[in-house]
């Protein structure tokens, strides 16, 4: 459909195009209804084909995170079909153990997430998914977007490959586009991280460059006597993390000074166990 009605006006899918590429306008903000049945329609964007118009799946909330979940699922879809791709919303799987958000094909599947989810029903849908020799890949809505210091929460939403490292996706429902965070590493005592990035329109030409993509990782520098003054901060306070390493340093006979620049010097794969704790695990009790 390359054509809809807004309030009142029959408006061209190539023109609503223009105006959200060119940041005039967010998409599918506007009440677009179909000429015929004039129920609720959404604008699709690709770059190897015209923009269109799509009816907006029953019952469907479009406001919040529910909004944000479907406008990323719909645009999705769309890219993977215009990519070839003969995927499915919301395809029951196992029985209905799981629904994935989009089926991509009988071994991928992607599951959108905007609103919170507990690690008790992420490890039920990923198990589940493992079990059934499917790859779910995890896209995150904006409640989820990495910030500077690493959230617990986000843990489970993180993949790793050869090409990437570690990795994180986040979507944006408004620009219809998808953001990988690559090579992400996290501070050797703190847990603040550095990542480098990379944005993709979600469509087929978006898509394609995806798949494709890669990037070697930096290196970045770390000031070790930062690291140090922050563990001796944390043995200070006793917050958590100083009351930890300060028992395992106990338990070995050590102190801050005795550990090697080294420890501080070098980032870890995110969530992993501080730099200190690793050490003293490899190291044999005096």
């Amino acid at each position: 459909m390359y054509a809809a009605l807004l309030a009142g006006k029959l408006v061209l899918a190539k023109s609503e195009e223009i105006l959200v590429r060119s940041g005039r306008k967010p998409l599918n903000r506007d009440n677009y209804r179909c000429p015929r049945c004039h129920k609720r329609v959404l604008l699709g964007l690709a770059q190897k084909r015209s923009a269109f118009f799509y009816h907006l799946p029953k019952n469907t909330p479009m406001t919040g995170e529910k909004a944000e979940h479907l406008q990323l699922k719909l645009g999705l879809k769309a890219a993977l079909a215009a990519c070839g791709w003969p995927s499915k919303i919301e395809a029951v799987l196992a029985d209905g153990e799981v629904r994935a958000d989009i089926l991509a094909s009988s071994k991928l599947a992607f599951e959108i997430q905007c609103a919170p989810l507990s690690l008790s029903e992420y490890r039920r849908r990923h198990l589940t998914y493992r079990r059934l020799g499917i790859q779910d890949i995890w896209i995150v809505g904006r409640r989820h977007y990495l910030k500077a210091t690493l959230k617990q929460s986000q843990l489970i939403y993180f993949r790793h490959n050869e090409v990437w490292g570690d990795y994180y996706l986040e979507g944006d429902s408004q620009k219809q586009r998808l953001y990988l965070r690559h090579h992400v590493l996290e501070e050797p005592i703190r847990n603040r991280l550095i990542w480098q990035s990379a944005s993709f329109a979600i469509d087929e030409q978006g898509l394609g460059e995806f798949w494709q993509f890669k990037a070697p990782a930096k290196t970045y520098p770390l000031d070790a006597q930062q690291q140090k003054a922050y563990l001796y901060d944390q043995l200070r306070r006793q917050t958590r993390l100083g009351l930890k390493i300060g028992e395992e340093l106990y338990l070995k006979g050590m102190s801050i000074e005795d550990l090697p620049d080294k420890v501080f010097s070098k980032f870890r794969r995110p969530g992993t166990s501080n730099s200190v704790s690793q050490f003293l695990r490899k190291k044999e009790a005096p």
